[in-house]
This record gives C-alpha cells, sequence and structure tokens, in this order.
C-alpha cells in the first residue's frame, strides 16, 4: 500500500504566495492625518489573513505529517498480520508434509526456511514485539523439530493466532484513528478555505472603500474649493467697491498730510499719517480674508470664538442691498468651538448669500443671525431670514446635491455645507419661519 500527499514544505511555500498576494493588494501607507477607522479594520483584516494563512499552512503541513505516519503504521500492521498469516500457512503445510504416507524431509525442511524466513521479517518489522516475536519463534523451532521427529502436536498455532487477532485489533483501530484524523483533516482545510480568503477578501474591500472615500473627500475639497471661488466671483464687484473706500480715504488722509507737511503743521501731518495708515490696514485685512477665504488649504481645525466667525462671513459677504437690514445677536461669552475657520465661513456665506437672494422679491428684506448655547452644551447658529420661504418638496432634499432654486444655480452649496458640518460633528437643518422665509440652523461642538 504506498501514499502520495504533499510535503509539508509545499503546503506552507503555497500559502505563503497566497499570503502575499493578498498583502500586496493593500494601498499604500497613507499619512498620519489619513488613517481612519476603517483604514486601520481593513489593514488588520489582510494582515490577520496573512498569518492565518501562514498558521494554516503549518498546522496543515503537521497534520500531514500525522496521516503520513499513521498510514505508515497502518501498512506496518497489514505486513505483520499477513506475516504471521504465513508462518501459520507454512506450519499447515509442515504438518500437511509430516502427515502424509510418506513424510519428505525436504519438504519439512522447506516450510521450515519459509517459516523461519517470515519470522526475520517479522522481528524487522515489528521490534517493539520482539520478545512476544520471539516465544513465538522458539514455538515454531520446537514445533518444526517435533515434526521432524514425527511429532505433530500443535505448540506454535495458538500463539500465532493470539498475535494476529492482536494485530488485527490494531489494525482496526488504526484504521479508524486514520480516518477520524482524516475527517478533521478536511474539515479543517475546509474551514481554512473559507475563512482565510473571506477575511483576506473583507480587508480588500475595506482598503479599496476607504481609497475611494479618500478620493472622495479630495473630490469634495476640491468641489469646496471651486464653490468658493464662484462665491468670490459673484461678490467681487462688491469687495472691489469695499476695498477701494479705504483706498481712497487714504489717499486722500495722504494729499492732505502733503498739504499740512507743506503748511509746516507737523501735528496735523502726524494725523493723517495714522489714518491713512488705519485705512491702508483696513484695505489689507479685506483683502487677507478674500485671500484665505479662496485659497487651496488642508484642513486645521482651531479654537475660534463664534463671535468673530460671523465678523469673518459677513465682511467677506460685503455690503449688502441697501434694503437688506441685517443684524447679529451673539452672545459674547459663548465658548469657543473647534473649527476649521475657512470652512465654516464658507458656510455662513453661503446660507448669507442664499438668504440674500431669497428676499429679492420680498417686501420686508431682514436677516438676522444669531448664536447661543444649547443644553446639549453645544452653539447653535440660526439665519432667519424674510424670503420666500422652503416648499415641502424642496425641504425635502434640500441639501441633496444638485438641488437648487436658483435659475443659474449649481446646486452644491447647501450639499458642501452639510458635508462640513458634518465633518465637524455637528448638525445642520432648515425650518419655515413663523413670520415667513425659512430658518437654517446648525450646531458645533464646544473645545
Amino acid at each position: 500500500m504506498t501514499t502520495t500527499m504533499p510535503s509539508r514544505h509545499d503546503a506552507v511555500r503555497g500559502s505563503l504566495i497566497v499570503a502575499r498576494r493578498i498583502a500586496t493588494a493593500s494601498l499604500r501607507f497613507p499619512a498620519a492625518h489619513d488613517i481612519t477607522h476603517q483604514w486601520l479594520l481593513g489593514v488588520g483584516a489582510v494582515i490577520l489573513a496573512a498569518a492565518l494563512f501562514l498558521a494554516s499552512a503549518l498546522t496543515l503541513g503537521m497534520m500531514i505529517d500525522h496521516l503520513r505516519s499513521q498510514m505508515e503504521t497502518i501498512e506496518r500492521i497489514q505486513t505483520v498480520v499477513l506475516e504471521a498469516g504465513a508462518i501459520a500457512e507454512d506450519l499447515a503445510d509442515a504438518h500437511s508434509a509430516a502427515q502424509s504416507a510418506a513424510a519428505d524431509p525436504t519438504m519439512l525442511r522447506i516450510e521450515g526456511r519459509n517459516a523461519a524466513r517470515h519470522l526475520t521479517g517479522l522481528m524487522a518489522i515489528a521490534p517493539e514485539r520482539a520478545r512476544t516475536l520471539q516465544s513465538i519463534a522458539d514455538l515454531v523451532d520446537g514445533e518444526l523439530a517435533a515434526l521432524a521427529k514425527g511429532d505433530s502436536t500443535s505448540r506454535a498455532a495458538g500463539a500465532l493466532a493470539a498475535f494476529r487477532d492482536s494485530q488485527s485489533v490494531a489494525l482496526v483501530q488504526a484504521r479508524a484513528t486514520a480516518e477520524r484524523d482524516t475527517a478533521r483533516f478536511i474539515g479543517f482545510a475546509l474551514l481554512m478555505a473559507l475563512i482565510g480568503p473571506a477575511l483576506g477578501l473583507t480587508g480588500i474591500t475595506l482598503l479599496q472603500r476607504e481609497r475611494d472615500n479618500r478620493r472622495a473627500r479630495e473630490m469634495e475639497a476640491e468641489l469646496m474649493h471651486v464653490q468658493r471661488l464662484a462665491v468670490m466671483g459673484e461678490t467681487a464687484a462688491t469687495l472691489a467697491h469695499e476695498v477701494s473706500h479705504p483706498l481712497a480715504a487714504a489717499s486722500n488722509y495722504l494729499a492732505a498730510m502733503r498739504r499740512a507737511a507743506t503748511a509746516e503743521n507737523g501735528t496735523k501731518a502726524g494725523e493723517f499719517a495714522d489714518r491713512a495708515v488705519q485705512q491702508i490696514h483696513r484695505a489689507a485685512t479685506i483683502l487677507g480674508r478674500l485671500r484665505r477665504f479662496i485659497e487651496k488649504r488642508a484642513d486645521e481645525r482651531t479654537p475660534v470664538a463664534p463671535v468673530v466667525l460671523v465678523q469673518d462671513a459677513v465682511a467677506l459677504v460685503g455690503p449688502l442691498e441697501s434694503d437688506v437690514v441685517l443684524s447679529t445677536a451673539i452672545d459674547p461669552d459663548l465658548p469657543d468651538v473647534a473649527v476649521d475657520r475657512i470652512q465654516i465661513q464658507q458656510v455662513l456665506v453661503n446660507l448669507i448669500r442664499n438668504a440674500t437672494d431669497a428676499m429679492q422679491s420680498s417686501a420686508m428684506k431682514r436677516l438676522t443671525i444669531t448664536a447661543e448655547r444649547r443644553a446639549s452644551g453645544r452653539v447653535e447658529f440660526s439665519l432667519i431670514d424674510t424670503g420666500c420661504g422652503l416648499t415641502k418638496d424642496i425641504a425635502d432634499g434640500l441639501f441633496q446635491p444638485f438641488t437648487t432654486t436658483k435659475k443659474n444655480g449649481m446646486g452644491v452649496g447647501l450639499s458642501i455645507c452639510r458635508s462640513i458640518i458634518d465633518s465637524h460633528n455637528g448638525t445642520i437643518w432648515a425650518e419655515a419661519n413663523p413670520q415667513g422665509g425659512a430658518i437654517f440652523r446648525f450646531q458645533l461642538p464646544t473645545v
């Protein structure tokens, strides 16, 4: 009986190849600020799958060696049983030759040599049973010697039968153990065949999903930048007008300072110079806000006072129409919020511009911006307008991409607002204004 089974090295080598392929399917190691829970789960699943493949390969290799050893034991026991049977047949043939009408000494010697050869083979195959086999060999030698003298008493048959019975029982037990271990081996192999690839595929899927999410975040950041540029495009004229005032005032102060210097009035000249510097600083502040708002930059979370966020947003929007009344009610004692200052300014600018657009056809144009602390500890910003209000159809999908009520609107402003607020662990919603119009609210966690 021969068996052909894969070696442990083959199993380990095959599993290592599979594990390496799974590991190389993972994404490049991201920057520290890009590491997310999903990315860690994906990498952990891939590493665990690779470790599982390696462990299962080693375990399967040991099980294969164990099964090979069991098969060798079964072959050896089968050979022992066959050799013991051959000895019994040799003794039976010797008895037949001795009991025939004309006893043939030559036949007795031949059968004796055959029995001795089989006994020698048994000694070599089963050295652990050497004592039992030696006693059987002595009985066989004595029986053959007695047969040569004409004594046909059977002395070794019983010992051989008992030995064969014990080996037959051992053979049955060895076969049962081999069958049981083989079933376990097959079950373990099937389990590893299911768990290992499933775990590896889960990890790769998580990594691919994280890669897609990261690309989506990059595209969303790009869209935010484009949308800020679009907002600034709409307000460029008003900002240019706003900047022209301090520059014109600075020019007038400088001209007055020149005249005062010519008149040798140093006190007036210094006063005019100070005023000119103030106006130039005012223009620089406006331009600085604009530059920070439209530049492409990384997400930076810092503690900012709510009143500063509202003031910056109002300054970025620039002068409103003459009939629009803008009022703010910001509690100066509100705690700071940990936000990306530019992104929250973008949310406020979007909502302010949407409110002014909604009030174009309204008789009363009033926009109120408030910020107050809620019982949950969060700061709630509210923008209350007296515009055309919100219909139910529009309100249901208001923050969905490409939903707009403007004739030339892109439909991404409110969607970007929601993405920004969500990324800050906040909430944003809209509701009807009981006095007519709409109220947009969003909450941000405090520091």
